[in-house]
C-alpha cells in the first residue's frame, strides 16, 4: 500500500487500520509515487485529496492509464460532487473514503482493493474496461508516457542510458 499525501497523518491511520497485515509506504513526492508504481512496488495507492488539487487528479489518471492494475483509493474530507464524479469517471478510482473513517472501515476498503488488484492481475481482459480516458494535454501523462517509453527502450538495449529524471520535469517544479 502506497500512501501519497503531504502529511503523514493518512499513512499513520492506514498503518493503524491494517495492523501489520500489509506493508505501508508513504511519500509526499510525486516523483516517488511515479517511481514506486512504475517499478511495481505498489498494488494499492491511497491518496489524500484537498479542494482544487488538480495535480493529484492528473497523477491518478496518468498512473491508472499506465498501470491499470493499480487500485486507487481516495481518502479525503472533500465533498465536491463534481470532483468526485471526475475521480470516478475519468480517474477510475476504486473507492472514495470520506475522512475521518474508523480503522475497521478503512481496513475493509483497503483489503477490498487488494482483492480487486489480484482480480485484475488474474483477469487481464478486465483491465480495458477500467482504463481512464487519455488527456493529451496532461503534462503528467506525457511525462509518465515518456518515462515508460524510455524504460522500454532501455530494456531492449543492453547498454542503454537510464531514463530521464522526473525531477527535471516542469510539472514537478510547480
Amino acid at each position: 500500500v502506497l500512501v501519497y499525501d503531504e502529511e503523514r497523518v493518512i499513512s499513520t491511520q492506514v498503518e493503524s487500520a491494517l495492523r501489520g497485515a500489509l506493508r505501508v509506504l508513504w511519500t509526499p513526492d510525486v516523483a516517488d509515487v511515479v517511481g514506486m508504481v512504475a517499478s511495481g512496488r505498489a498494488a494499492i495507492l491511497v491518496c489524500g485529496l484537498r479542494s482544487g488539487d488538480h495535480q493529484t487528479f492528473e497523477l491518478i489518471r496518468a498512473l491508472r492509464r499506465r498501470q491499470p492494475q493499480l487500485v486507487v483509493l481516495v481518502y479525503s474530507e472533500q465533498r465536491d460532487s463534481t470532483a468526485l464524479a471526475n475521480l470516478i469517471n475519468q480517474g477510475q478510482i476504486f473507492r472514495f473514503i470520506h475522512r475521518p473513517a474508523g480503522p475497521d472501515y478503512l481496513r475493509r476498503h483497503i483489503l477490498a482493493g487488494l482483492l480487486r488488484h489480484r482480480e485484475l492481475l488474474t483477469h487481464p481482459d478486465r483491465l480495458a474496461c477500467h482504463a481512464p480516458r487519455w488527456d493529451s494535454g496532461g503534462e503528467l501523462e506525457m511525462a509518465y508516457a515518456s518515462l515508460d517509453d524510455a524504460r522500454r527502450a532501455a530494456a531492449t538495449t543492453a547498454a542503454a542510458a537510464p531514463p530521464p529524471s522526473l525531477a527535471k520535469r516542469g510539472w514537478l517544479q510547480r
